[in-house]
């Protein structure tokens, strides 16, 4: 009998511990997780601004991330898009025209999806973090610093299934804040079969 429920309790901590069976208090080995993401989803959500919301796409196909977003209908969306090669050099494929794409700066926003994963295959990721819920999905935040991020305010939160940055969390009180998408809008879909 002690041998069943030692059995028992090793099978159900190993369940618990998987990444798709997390609870607001468990943590997670930041470089693991990045090692299982998926190389491809389709993220599309919106962010309200205070006078307009804001659709947003984020998708990733291997190693390139596409960033597209809008504001008030009639109006251009910009789109940004980065290759992150296999030593964890990032490359600007597409550059917004109010941007400046050389300015050496880390990507930050919902890009720092592309930022985790140059830092994953630089060695330069290490670490627990904390899984917290974030709508129907659950995230954890890494401090902008592991990532590259210089003298940050916010820190990026990254979905635990996809890698895909949902939000971005304040340091001063821990609110949700700046590029975060909102909560009941965020919708993965099947990638397309398109490069």
């Amino acid at each position: 009998m002690t041998h069943t429920v030692g059995i028992a309790i090793v099978v159900l901590s190993a369940i618990a511990a998987r990444p798709g069976n997390t609870t607001s208090e468990s943590s997670i080995d930041v470089r693991q997780v990045v090692a299982e993401w998926p190389d491809r989803f389709d993220l599309h959500g919106t962010k309200t601004e205070p006078t307009w919301v804001e659709q947003v796409g984020l998708q990733r196909r291997g190693d390139v991330f596409r960033l597209e977003g809008g504001g008030l209908p009639g109006l251009e969306q910009t789109t940004e898009s980065v290759s992150v090669s296999s030593e964890g050099a990032i490359r600007h494929l597409d550059c917004p025209a109010q941007r400046d794409c050389n300015d050496g700066q880390p990507l930050a926003g919902f890009l720092a999806s592309a930022q985790i994963l140059a830092a994953h295959r630089a060695g330069r990721l290490h670490g627990e973090a904390r899984v917290v819920p974030y709508g129907d999905r659950h995230v954890f935040c890494l401090a902008g610093e592991m990532i590259g991020v210089r003298e940050p305010i916010l820190d990026p939160c990254f979905d635990l299934a996809t890698g895909a940055v949902l939000a971005q969390r304040h340091r001063s009180d821990g609110s949700w804040s700046g590029p975060s998408l909102d909560q009941a809008t965020i919708r993965f879909v099947a990638p397309s079969s398109e490069p």
